[in-house]
């Protein structure tokens, strides 16, 4: 079964009802021990003197943008042979950062019904701060709100 999960970027201190200035959608395998290495690398990426814009760590939106860049399947990757070394890449054999962590990923406005985890992030000047929650729900199974995972 998949894991879904939803990524908020947010600038320096947003109150808890903001919105985010990104929010991407990410399916399969989404817990915690496979997101966070995720974002830990986009967040060393843009703290580097990257010309000419120098570094972008406070930028949500360049944040949410390096990451689909980063991560994000091919529109075509069904379509093509993915083989890494004259080993095929989604075999499960493969152990390569691609294969771990790449899959399908995608910008959207709106919260979805089936996530299992919402990660915020916080995108400060010198470092990012990362709060995870899992959704809350009615009797109808509706999303109704977030608890933070402590």
């Amino acid at each position: 079964m998949s894991t879904r999960c939803q990524i908020e970027f947010y600038e320096a201190n947003p109150t808890d009802a903001a919105e985010p200035d990104a929010r991407l959608y990410k399916h399969s395998d989404r817990y915690p021990k496979s997101i966070l290495p995720m974002l830990k690398h986009i967040e060393t990426v843009l703290k580097k003197d990257h010309r000419p814009y120098g570094p972008r760590l406070d930028d949500p939106e360049w944040a949410a943008a390096e990451f689909v860049t980063q991560f994000r399947l091919p529109s075509d990757w069904n379509a093509v042979e993915q083989r890494v070394g004259g080993e095929p890449l989604f075999d499960g054999t493969h152990k390569s950062f691609i294969n771990r962590y790449r899959g399908n990923i995608y910008v959207t406005q709106h919260i979805h019904p089936d996530i299992e985890y919402l990660y915020r992030v916080e995108c400060r000047p010198d470092r990012w701060v990362i709060r995870i929650f899992t959704p809350t729900y009615d009797d109808r199974h509706d999303i109704r709100g977030f608890e933070e995972v402590r």
